[in-house]
């Protein structure tokens, strides 16, 4: 897993494949797909977002954002740390689920069927994180 901040957020690169089409499936949230169909990256826009990338880029600053893996539920969850969430939407890719506070902004994504959307290596990354 790499992260890339961005002026206004951050990218989390979770594979090395080459990127097969993008979609914009919320309000701040775009995914990247790889060739295989499995989530390449995400990025994510926001002032929670906004410097949470450590100098390393492959940490993130103390308790700017949380992965997240349940293998008994297969989801992946992707949050900033000590926001709550007001609304929830499901995006147009079924079965990813933005979380927003109460100013709008997005405090987390859920990503059901992760072993499907992710690879091996990725979901390992996600239970390493924890």
């Amino acid at each position: 897993m790499r992260l890339e901040s961005l002026p206004d957020g951050v990218t989390i690169i979770f594979d090395d494949e080459p990127s097969a089409h993008v979609e914009g499936v919320a309000k701040d949230v775009t995914v990247i797909f790889g060739a295989n169909d499995r989530i390449h990256a995400i990025t994510v826009r926001g002032p929670a977002w906004v410097g949470a990338v450590g100098a390393s880029g492959k940490t993130w600053k103390a308790h700017a954002a949380v992965l997240r893996y349940d293998e008994e539920v297969d989801i992946a969850l992707i949050e900033t740390s000590g926001t709550k969430y007001k609304d929830s939407e499901e995006t147009a890719v079924p079965g990813l689920i933005v979380d927003y506070d109460q100013d709008d902004n997005v405090t987390a994504i859920e990503i059901m069927d992760a072993s499907r959307r992710f690879s091996t290596d990725a979901l390992k990354q996600f239970r390493d994180a924890a």
